[in-house]
């Protein structure tokens, strides 16, 4: 199962109600991982990595925000994440969601669909709708494999890149 879709939403330098306030692009980790169907084990450290290093940057903590939305971990790769970033940076992540899992909810057989879909549709439909939301950190992971890779056994590195955005109204 995957997720098909498309999300839209125009930038500009005037106007508007919402804000990219600042970004992170991530670096490329690797945790020894080479299971092609473990993915959000694949992506969790890469998002735990972003994270933390964007705070530490902004000389922010998690409570400052409202929601971090990664897209797509999956159930599995969400309570990675948690427990991951917990356990290396003593910190927890109480105010996450993650947007494959969010899709896949009702039908908890499934795990995740593909980042680059289920991040802007949750975003864009469910959680700015929403109106609760005003600090926010998006936070996308992928993976880097191809078939000769992944057909070899090889472990499978990711990355993560992060956005914060803010809701002025």
């Amino acid at each position: 199962w995957t997720v098909t879709g498309a999300g839209c939403t125009i930038l500009g330098d005037k106007g508007g109600d919402k804000e990219i306030v600042n970004a992170t692009f991530g670096k490329v980790t690797d945790f020894g991982i080479n299971d092609v169907n473990n993915m959000g084990a694949v992506m969790a450290p890469a998002c735990a990595d972003t994270i933390y290093t964007y705070l530490q940057n902004a000389h922010e903590t998690v409570k400052d925000y409202d929601l971090i939305l990664t897209g797509d971990l999956g159930k599995v790769g969400l309570n990675i994440l948690k427990e991951y970033y917990e356990k290396v940076y003593n910190e927890r992540l109480n105010k996450i969601m993650d947007a494959g899992d969010e899709i896949f909810l009702e039908t908890s057989q499934y795990s995740g669909g593909s980042g680059p879909v289920c991040l802007p549709l949750v975003f864009l439909t469910k959680i700015l709708k929403n109106k609760k939301y005003k600090k926010i950190l998006i936070v996308g992971s992928g993976s880097l494999h191809n078939p000769t890779l992944v057909n070899q056994g090889k472990e499978i590195p990711a990355i993560s890149h992060l956005v914060k955005i803010e809701v002025l109204l």
